[in-house]
């Protein structure tokens, strides 16, 4: 496990990995960097890189060029989308072994970040694109400043919504992202078991309770559930994310003997950075998530 840190005398760059210019203003664009200089932070990016929709070798090449920069330590994606994928067979992994830097992103993006830790063990960071980081939580900021600046374990304490359908304790290695995202990833990754994982998972994709129930059960099918220490529910945006966590949670964990729970903390809520590849611990006694910087 590569835990990267960014440094305050680096620089923090923005780019587009995904198919979705269309979602992306100016208007979220100048929030999101105003929001990284009042952390201190340079912002670096062009504009053909995150407005404009480039090939997928091209869009690979911007982010390799960025990832061998010393000066960088951070690139944050611009907005979710679609077809993030397609820029996996270009990415340099050698290159971010030898130079890791803090990747953040989210929805889509997520593809490039359970990549990235599959195959350099570089932890990456579930959380807020730019496109959202004028709605970042101060919860989630502060959590950002700590894991990815100070060297401090995030501890999330228990938020307003948190829910509780199994307790227990549990500690494992942290996988982050939605439901649809998560599973290709394993496909792709050829990952049939998720061995010693605390697997925190969202939906919003505009997905409705059905479909998001096919894909829980395509995971089951697969036998990714048998061998995760435990869950984590985020939001979810289509449908009530109570009910439908309640539903996931009675269909496919609920005979498992591991701690469940549900937060607002991540999904279409707050965007409090998950660490994809870190070791996390989960305790419904003390009502903490914790995400440990060694």
């Amino acid at each position: 496990m590569i835990i990267p840190r960014l440094n305050t005398n680096q620089k923090i760059a923005f780019i587009n990995v995904s198919d979705s210019p269309a979602k992306i203003t100016n208007k979220n664009i100048e929030s999101g960097i105003s929001r990284i200089k009042n952390l201190g932070f340079e912002v670096e990016f062009s504009q053909d890189s995150i407005l404009t929709r480039m090939d997928s070798k091209k869009q690979a090449f911007e982010f390799n060029k960025l990832v061998k920069r010393e000066e960088i330590g951070c690139i944050i994606c611009t907005s979710g989308g679609t077809n993030c994928i397609s820029i996996l067979p270009y990415i340099d992994y050698n290159l971010l072994t030898n130079n890791p830097k803090v990747v953040m992103g989210t929805s889509d993006c997520s593809h490039l970040l359970q990549a990235i830790t599959h195959k350099t063990n570089v932890v990456t960071i579930d959380g807020p694109v730019v496109n959202r980081l004028g709605e970042w939580s101060q919860i989630g900021e502060a959590a950002f400043v700590d894991y990815c600046i100070q060297d401090k374990n995030i501890i999330y304490n228990k938020p307003e919504e948190w829910h509780i359908f199994s307790e227990g304790s549990a500690k494992g290695i942290s996988l982050s992202g939605n439901i649809i995202t998560t599973l290709s990833m394993l496909f792709l990754l050829n990952k049939n078991t998720l061995d010693n994982t605390i697997l925190f998972i969202e939906d919003h994709s505009n997905e409705n309770e059905e479909m998001i129930q096919y894909w829980f059960s395509v995971l089951q099918e697969k036998g990714v559930f048998e061998s995760i220490k435990g869950v984590v529910f985020g939001t979810f945006s289509t449908c009530s994310t109570l009910g439908i966590t309640q539903i996931l949670y009675n269909k496919f964990f609920k005979d498992l003997n591991i701690p469940v729970i549900q937060t607002d903390l991540f999904g279409i809520k707050n965007y409090c950075p998950i660490p994809i590849g870190a070791n996390c611990s989960i305790d419904t006694t003390q009502e903490t998530i914790t995400f440990y910087c060694a």
